[in-house]
């Protein structure tokens, strides 16, 4: 039950970070407890940041931590890049052959490649 957990807990934290930060956007240690605990896990600072540790050791993406100001922690790394996002959201909004309907479902599927900043980018045509 314990590995579950575990487990459980690392795939919210992964998603966390995956839909709410990018440079521009950062979380903190914190911040991210009290995510985790609205969801039911109690998570301790050292916890967290051997999770962070472990989730980098995989490196299908890179979470940055930042101690400048406070211990931030953002997502660097993605499956694409923007403009290249970009491009499939501009493509997809000039073929005449999907509905619009079709369309903005095909572009929120898109957004969900890249951070929160550019998501607001891509929404806009």
């Amino acid at each position: 039950m314990e590995k579950q957990h575990n487990a459980a807990r690392l795939i919210e934290l992964f998603k966390y970070l995956w839909n709410t930060t990018d440079r521009e956007h950062y979380t903190t240690i914190v911040t991210i407890q009290h995510h985790l605990r609205e969801l039911g896990f109690k998570p301790d600072r050292k916890t967290l940041t051997n999770d962070i540790e472990m989730l980098n050791s995989i490196g299908f993406f890179d979470i940055e931590h930042d101690r400048s100001i406070q211990n931030r922690y953002y997502v660097t790394r993605r499956y694409f890049q923007e403009a290249d996002v970009r491009m499939l959201c501009d493509a997809v909004r000039s073929a005449h052959f999907i509905s619009p309907e079709t369309a903005k479902a095909f572009i929120a599927t898109l957004e969900t490649f890249v951070g929160p900043s550019a998501r607001e980018d891509l929404r806009s045509p």
